[in-house]
């Protein structure tokens, strides 16, 4: 079908050159949710909200999920592009019921751990703030950085944001990704 996330990425890092390999299951176009949390990214670069929030929405789905055979369970990917949100998503993953991260075969990391590696559900925490320095932004902006990011979704995306899409300009890649999802 006609995928507004392949197109994304076509166009901003493939020139429309990228063939889609595999159609996916239904059009990611409905599927990117955006959950803005507030939340404020500390010196270290954690953003605990943002985190919390995630946890919380990964707990959600599993429970939707409770009663179906495992074979038809959503696999979930949990990534940020910050080491140290990744750390502490992973510490908060890791505490959740083991079965939980069995049963959905979990995967916690940054961009690079999942290269190659796709689930049907991935948590996106973008772990930035309007307080952000550019240079955040900077990295997000490289396409190795961003492309790996935003294509790892079989069926869906949750988008973890606490920033305003005005505080940064136009050519930052999240605020063209995230305006294009919201214009869907």
């Amino acid at each position: 079908g006609n995928n507004s996330l392949i197109d994304f990425n076509n166009h901003s890092f493939y020139e429309g050159k990228l063939k889609v390999m595999k159609s996916l299951p239904h059009s990611l176009n409905n599927s990117v949710t955006i959950v803005e949390t507030n939340g404020n990214r500390d010196k270290n670069g954690l953003n605990k909200k943002e985190a919390d929030n995630l946890v919380k929405k990964v707990i959600e789905i599993s429970k939707r999920e409770k009663d179906l055979a495992k074979e038809m369970l959503s696999t979930f990917g949990v990534l940020s592009p910050f080491s140290s949100q990744c750390d502490y998503l992973e510490e908060q993953i890791r505490n959740l019921a083991s079965d939980i991260v069995d049963r959905h075969k979990i995967k916690v990391g940054t961009p690079y751990s999942f290269q190659g590696d796709e689930r049907d559900i991935m948590f996106i925490s973008w772990s930035i703030d309007n307080e952000t320095n550019v240079s955040a932004l900077n990295y997000l902006n490289k396409s190795e950085v961003f492309n790996v990011t935003i294509s790892r979704a079989k069926i869906s995306q949750y988008l973890f944001t606490s920033f305003s899409t005005t505080t940064f300009s136009d050519d930052s890649l999240l605020v063209k990704y995230l305006h294009k999802v919201k214009s869907h």
